[in-house]
């Protein structure tokens, strides 16, 4: 979790453990300083990222 953070630039929120395929990943997730949320998906085997998705900033 941390060094997907740090790879981000990002703060760690929260993790979770989900299977994938036959795999298995934890999705993380992540806070930017301009307050997006980034989602990452890392391989709990290798501990690679394997995707990582940006979630559109709520404009209010």
């Amino acid at each position: 979790m941390q060094k997907a953070a740090a790879r981000l630039q990002a703060e760690a929120l929260g993790a979770k453990l989900c299977r994938w395929s036959d795999a298995f990943v934890y999705e993380i997730s992540l806070l930017r300083r301009d307050g997006r949320i980034i989602r990452t998906y890392v391989d709990a085997k290798t501990g690679q990222i394997i995707e990582t998705k940006n979630e559109k900033k709520h404009e209010d």
